[in-house]
Formats: structure tokens, sequence, C-alpha cells
């Protein structure tokens, strides 16, 4: 709770309520003077009826335009949403268009890979030949220079033979 010297009790708080009630007015009157009490005549009571009357009509025009006006933007937002879409739609086309003709890229550059795939099993076919067709040559070769070696020792020797048996 708050400081206890500063407790009041129930006949403390009727006497300053008391107290206020008595001066309000007049407290009020030096604060405001303009809002002092005046008799109200029937005439002011009209004019204060028609000035509210005119107040609320025209608050009634006014709220039927502020009406009109988001009705014309809630128009003007759906119509930009209508191209919002739109343009959505087509942006997506010119997408589907360039995966498209990134397939047939892709498709054209494994066709050529095929292509370059097949030559080099070409190439390598008939270089397979040439080696093989290499070897039988030199394995000719070889077998007529083993066979002339072969004649020459045996001539040599022969001719060293008879060279000593001479």
């Amino acid at each position: 709770m708050g400081d206890p010297a500063m407790v009041l009790g129930d006949a403390e708080l009727q006497r300053i309520g008391e107290y206020v009630r008595g001066n309000l007015r007049e407290w009020m009157a030096e604060v405001e003077p303009a809002r002092a009490p005046d008799p109200v005549t029937n005439t002011m009571l009209m004019e204060r009826i028609v000035r509210t009357d005119d107040r609320f009509v025209a608050l009634q025009e006014r709220t039927i335009r502020i009406e009109e006006e988001l009705k014309a933007q809630r128009e003007l937002m759906q119509e930009r949403f209508t191209f919002v879409e739109q343009r959505f739609t087509f942006v997506e086309q010119r997408f589907e268009i360039q995966d498209k003709l990134m397939a047939d890229r892709f498709a054209a550059v494994d066709r050529r890979f095929e292509a370059v795939d097949k030559r080099f099993e070409d190439t390598q076919t008939s270089m397979d030949k040439r080696f093989e067709d290499m070897q039988a040559s030199m394995d000719k070769r070889f077998s007529l220079l083993t066979w002339m070696m072969g004649v020459l020792v045996a001539s040599g020797l022969s001719t060293i033979g008879l060279l000593l048996a001479l």
C-alpha cells in the first residue's frame, strides 16, 4: 500500500467530496468562462438541429463520395490484378519456350557428341587395323630376317668349315 501517513478515513473523504462539489461550478467558470450555462431557447435549439442536420447531410455526402472512390479503386485494382496475371502468363509461356529451346540445343549437342564418339571409334578401329597390319608386316619381315640370318650363318659356317678342311 502507500505511505501510512497519507491514509484517509471515510469521514475525510466525505468532507473533501462535499467541498469539491460545492466549488466545482465556480472553478469551471474560471477555467472556461465561455462554457458558463446559458439559457437555451427554442430558436437556439432549432438552429443547432439544423446545423447538426447540415453536418449530417454533409457527412452522408462525403461518405457516399468515399464509397464511390473506394469502388473505383477496387475496380482499378481488379484491372491491375488482371494485367499482372496476364503478365505472369506471358512470362510463364516465355520460360516454357526457353526450356524447349534449351532442350533442343542439348539434344543437338548430344547428337554432335555422338558423332564425335563415332568418329573417335572409327579412328580407333582404323588405327587398330593399321597396327595389326604393321605387326603382321613386321612379323613377316622378322621371319624373313631370321631366315636370311639363318642362311647367312649357315653359309658362313659352311665356308669356314670348307676353309678349315682345306
